[in-house]
């Protein structure tokens, strides 16, 4: 069994946990081939050495923004030719993919229980089989290949975060302060001042289906179960979906979202004015921003995007 693993000097918590990495690195080096990327242009030729030399288990030690890069180049680089097993080692601002696996520890503890339990012990790790979501822009030249796609409010708030100093702190500050403001305005009967709860005008087509609203609080699509820091939306959730991927397009009022707050964040309640469930394709026509995967793409002009069900990958925990 042959492991690589590709390290973002540059996420955050990679450079908190940066003199151990390279110590570890130094141990392991001749079992393991390590790789240490700058800069995205970076990502190419380290995947073309892991590719060469026959990697079958690729960890990516940085944030979930990480993995989608290293996802999209492996996608549209090999094809089918060569698609290791992927393992999240959480060291980026957000890390929603490895908290999935259950793995919510540092990076270097991460890879030690790999190394200990793979490499040196020789037993094999769960495998996770998931569709990655394909995410075509008409903008862009080539498909984007991720893991969760967020407008709305989720990208607001997603935005916002990242902006602050990465932690728990920071995901309760931001999110508790946008649910205070809309509680408080909801109930003066104003509208809230931020971004946050601002309805998009979007079009979008679930499966050949017109939603039958014009303008969204929130849309969503992901394949996982919990796919933000702060919520686990989906009223029929029941892990990684085995077909399809999850999605969420929202347009209650707010009055009624108040009424039904903590139900709607938690999954208990599907909404009304509302489609939430599995969906195989979803086109959305919009003007407003998006992020894949916490990387936000450019939005100056009204765009048609695609999401469909990518490749297959397997994902690791271990």
């Amino acid at each position: 069994m042959k492991t690589g693993i590709i390290v973002n000097a540059r996420a955050t918590r990679i450079k908190r946990a940066r003199w151990f990495l390279w110590r570890l690195m130094a141990k392991t080096s001749g079992k393991i081939l390590w790789k240490i990327t700058n800069e995205v242009n970076e990502i190419k030729p380290a995947l073309d050495e892991f590719s060469s030399k026959g990697v079958e288990h690729l960890l990516i030690c940085g944030g979930d923004g990480s993995v989608q890069k290293v996802l999209t180049e492996i996608i549209l680089r090999f094809g089918d030719e060569w698609r290791p097993a992927i393992l999240h080692v959480p060291g980026g601002a957000t890390n929603v993919l490895s908290k999935n696996m259950n793995m919510d520890e540092g990076p270097v503890m991460i890879i030690r229980r790999y190394i200990k339990k793979v490499i040196e012990k020789g037993k094999e790790p769960f495998i996770h089989y998931s569709n990655v979501l394909k995410i075509e822009d008409e903008r862009l030249k080539f498909p984007i290949y991720g893991i969760t796609f967020t407008n709305g409010i989720a990208f607001e708030l997603t935005r916002r975060y990242l902006e602050l100093t990465p932690g728990m702190r920071s995901t309760m500050r931001v999110v508790y302060s946008a649910i205070a403001e809309f509680i408080a305005s909801t109930m003066r009967g104003e509208g809230p001042k931020s971004n946050y709860f601002r309805r998009i005008p979007v079009k979008i087509i679930i499966d050949g289906n017109e939603y039958p609203y014009k303008e969204v609080l929130i849309s969503l699509a992901t394949i996982l179960p919990n796919p933000l820091m702060w919520f686990r939306p989906f009223y029929n959730s029941n892990g990684i979906p085995g077909e399809g991927f999850y999605f969420l397009a929202n347009s209650m009022e707010n009055k009624e979202i108040l009424k039904n707050l903590f139900q709607l964040l938690t999954g208990r309640l599907p909404g009304t004015k509302s489609y939430n469930g599995i969906a195989n394709e979803v086109l959305i026509t919009t003007k407003d921003g998006y992020a894949v995967d916490g990387e936000v793409v450019p939005f100056e002009s009204m765009t048609t995007l695609k999401i469909t069900k990518g490749p297959v990958i397997k994902f690791i925990s271990v």
